[in-house]
């Protein structure tokens, strides 16, 4: 399995890397750029199990959890997800999908509170491995959804759906860029003077990344 963990990566296949079959873990839960509020570290726990076919073939199936308190204006909010992966790695054609269902802080526009709800969302993509002149070439397409609060802005409940479409690209080891175009349609209930903002859109991303 070690053997395999190290092919995903030394063969460009963009895995994962190697941190076992079995990872857990205990992180500060109130996401990036805030400080601890309650003192209670959120839990995770991962399962992960990389295949290679008689057709050479890598194949990977993952679950994963975590769990917690998510603190918002002094207030704990029970704080869970469940998912469930799927990874064809492109060879040269790829596909991946994955499922996420489970609950957290969430605005109710009935009420106008923040209260535990539930939640749910995934992505599917699919992908491609070509090479030209030693230089790799990953175009994707991916669609994702989600319905449910947004912590990261007090529990907003938040309806989206995004189609992504893009390629990386890696003119040599160290550098990867990556260019992408989404098309965007987002539902935001808040308590906000803007309840039930419903914004299209498009945007141009792009990326750099180093590797050493």
């Amino acid at each position: 399995i070690r053997k395999h963990f190290k092919d995903l990566t030394s063969n460009n296949l963009k895995g994962t890397g190697d941190y076992g079959m079995i990872a857990l873990g205990a992180y500060n839960g109130q996401t990036l750029n805030k400080g601890e509020e309650n003192n209670d570290l959120h839990r995770a726990v991962r399962f992960t199990y990389p295949v290679k076919l008689t057709s050479g073939q890598y194949i990977e199936a993952s679950l994963q959890a975590y769990e917690g308190q998510y603190a918002i204006s002094g207030k704990d909010y029970y704080d869970q997800r469940t998912a469930a992966s799927f990874i064809v790695y492109p060879q040269p054609f790829g596909f991946q999908v994955e499922y996420t269902t489970g609950q957290g802080p969430e605005y109710d526009d009935a009420t106008g509170t923040v209260k535990t709800e539930k939640l749910e969302g995934g992505y599917a993509m699919v992908n491609y491995q070509t090479s030209w002149r030693n230089q790799r070439f990953f175009p994707y397409v991916r669609y994702q959804k989600y319905d449910g609060g947004r912590k990261l802005d007090n529990g907003n409940h938040m309806i989206t759906q995004d189609w992504e479409f893009g390629s990386e690209w890696q003119p040599n080891a160290a550098l990867e860029i990556t260019v992408a175009y989404v098309i965007s349609d987002r539902i935001v209930e808040s308590a906000t003077a803007n309840q039930n903002l419903d914004e299209n859109g498009q945007l141009l991303r792009f990326q750099a990344q180093f590797n050493y």
